[in-house]
């Protein structure tokens, strides 16, 4: 079975839903919505933010993620829903599961390894 590595940077996208918050949030110490998506991206399985600006430090940003529960759409006032998408190509990839990526990494690989 081979495995190979892309080398090269993930990226990260945030949808944010205004007026929405997602059950059952981890609560986060952060301060600022930046903290708060960092904090969410530094977390391997969080997959989403609720931030409240207007709340008390330390209540502000919640993480969410497979322990989270319903989404409540446009009922939940002053409070900012963030959908994180990752894209992380050099994630670490098994041939044999997935041959399509494996043929994807291995030209980019290439690629690099030319140009480099």
């Amino acid at each position: 079975m081979a495995v190979v590595w892309l080398i090269s940077a993930c990226t990260y996208n945030w949808t944010e839903i205004p007026n929405t918050n997602v059950e059952n949030g981890q609560q986060n110490a952060a301060s600022t919505l930046a903290d708060c998506q960092q904090a969410c991206i530094d977390k391997a399985d969080c997959n989403g933010i609720d931030y409240v600006e207007s709340a008390a430090a330390g209540r502000k940003c919640w993480l969410g993620g497979p322990w989270s529960g319903v989404r409540n759409l446009c009922t939940a006032p002053d409070v900012k829903h963030y959908d994180l998408w990752r894209y992380c190509p050099h994630r670490r990839t098994s041939c044999s599961d997935d041959i399509f990526a494996c043929v994807l990494t291995a030209v980019a690989v290439v690629a690099w390894w030319r140009n480099g």
